[in-house]
């Protein structure tokens, strides 16, 4: 009996030359679209980035001159210098720019509402986006980093009083891991953004700098694209960042968090929204200005953590989420708090909360960097429950004083007023740190005021040059800490 079924059976000669045909023409479909991706090179100046065959802008060698149009799932290699490429809607597999490129968009009209460039498989080089209208028809202008992306270079995003220009992080209605790297820098320029796409629910999106003028947010909040974003800063650089992070919550599923890793510096100030944690894993996170507070739909701020030998410090205020999770400013063993700016004092206030907030948790060995004088830092827990609470024991939470300046022998300074009037941290807790104490600093804590305002009463301040030389103390033994850490 013929097993073969009876539609793939030959009834006449004719139709098996039919089927022959039909069968080596499949076959070699498929063999094409198996075949790699091909490499377009832009060598020619100026022109538009489009799938149009009327826009012969791209050659198919390095050397080539332009004399083909653009085929989307394809590679770009920008070959011209600083290249002006007008952007349409296109996609690509890598993008490579290799002497640094301008994407932007143009005209007095538009046919469509979006434009964009989807890179699939990562790429290199420096580019920044524009749209160079000031009127016209508004767009969504925007890099979207898909798939698995790592760039390596530098991304500018100028923002637009017409049109939001948007660099993007993993795909707008996909989901999957995406990941970017350490090598990718982010610089938002005049109210650019930075969305984190749904792909990153669940896991994190990691860039190497951060720094300009912004919006950090999502793409949009439906209901398929729930769950917490977490945007990782690992750099080794200092920067600065002023702007959003966080925005204004149509659904409360959307979580946004952010972590500060690596060696560097990062200075943020402007306002944040985001109940997801702030985790401070390495170098130095300054915040100036108000968390927590004035997006709708944002209950405050989710936890704070300082990892060891990182440093948290706070100018303004943290509104800590007052949902039925309990959340704190917490301060790992090895960690340091800072009250103000990395160069001037400052006030940092924590509130909101729930009923068991206990606003500023040390769970061991911590530093609290402090400057005291005419000009003082302060810290101050503004909930009732925010007593407090410290794990390490006696001499566990050191205050230094080096960078002090006017501080005067026989007066007492405030420290930190705790909400409520019940203690949560024995008095004992507090000391001055060892080179503080070098550098000739005396005096002794106590509580007043209210019962639970954190007080230092100076007895005697460094003799002058004194403080200088404490300093490169210090700065040596944070070295062997850290050394020591490292080789562990």
């Amino acid at each position: 009996m013929n097993s073969t079924p009876a539609s793939l059976r030959p009834a006449h000669q004719h139709r098996t030359l039919f089927t022959t045909t039909r069968l080596l023409g499949l076959s070699a479909f498929a063999a094409l679209s198996c075949l790699p991706a091909s490499t377009y090179y832009w060598t020619g100046t100026s022109g538009d980035w489009t799938t149009s065959t009327t826009s012969l802008v791209w050659a198919t060698t390095s050397t080539g001159s332009p004399s083909t149009y653009w085929t989307n799932a394809n590679a770009a290699d920008i070959v011209t210098s600083n290249a002006p490429i007008h952007l349409w809607n296109v996609s690509a597999t890598t993008v490579t720019i290799e002497n640094g490129a301008s994407l932007y968009a143009s005209g007095s009209g538009a046919t469509s509402t979006t434009r964009g460039l989807t890179i699939t498989q990562g790429g290199s080089g420096d580019f920044s986006l524009t749209d160079q209208r000031t009127s016209g028809t508004s767009l969504n202008l925007k890099v979207l980093l898909t798939g698995s992306t790592a760039w390596n270079g530098t991304i500018t995003v100028n923002g637009s009083t017409v049109s939001t220009v948007s660099l993007t992080i993993a795909s707008q209605t996909g989901t999957g891991v995406n990941s970017v790297g350490v090598n990718t820098k982010v610089h938002l320029a005049s109210g650019g953004n930075l969305e984190i796409g749904p792909g990153i629910i669940g896991n994190v999106a990691t860039i190497g700098e951060l720094s300009g003028n912004g919006n950090i947010k999502f793409p949009g909040q439906f209901s398929t694209t729930g769950g917490t974003r977490t945007l990782r800063v690992e750099q080794s650089t200092n920067t600065t960042f002023s702007g959003t992070i966080g925005e204004n919550l149509t659904r409360a599923d959307h979580v946004l968090a952010f972590t500060k890793a690596g060696t560097g510096i990062l200075s943020i100030s402007g306002t944040g929204g985001y109940e997801g944690a702030t985790t401070v894993e390495g170098g130095k996170l300054f915040l100036n200005g108000t968390y927590g507070s004035g997006f709708t739909g944002v209950t405050g701020q989710g936890d704070y953590v300082v990892k060891n030998g990182a440093l948290l410090g706070v100018n303004g205020t943290i509104a800590l989420s007052t949902g039925s999770t309990a959340r704190n400013v917490t301060i790992e063993s090895g960690g340091t708090l800072k009250p103000g700016t990395a160069d001037a004092v400052g006030t940092m206030t924590i509130s909101g909360g729930n009923a068991s907030s206990k606003g500023l948790v040390f769970l061991g060995q911590a530093t609290i960097e402090f400057r005291l004088g005419v000009v003082q830092d302060m810290i101050t827990l503004t909930s009732a429950s925010m007593t407090g609470s410290a794990l390490g024991g006696n001499g566990s939470v050191v205050f230094d004083l080096l960078g002090s300046s006017g501080a005067i022998i026989g007066t007492t300074y405030d420290l930190i007023s705790f909400g409520g009037t019940s203690q949560g941290i024995a008095l004992g807790t507090f000391a001055l740190s060892s080179a503080t104490q070098s550098a000739g600093w005396a005096g002794s804590f106590s509580y007043g005021g209210d019962g639970n305002l954190l007080q230092f009463t100076v007895t005697a301040v460094p003799e002058p040059g004194t403080v200088a030389l404490a300093a490169l103390g210090l700065c040596a033994a944070i070295g062997f800490i850290r050394r020591k850490a490292a080789s562990a």
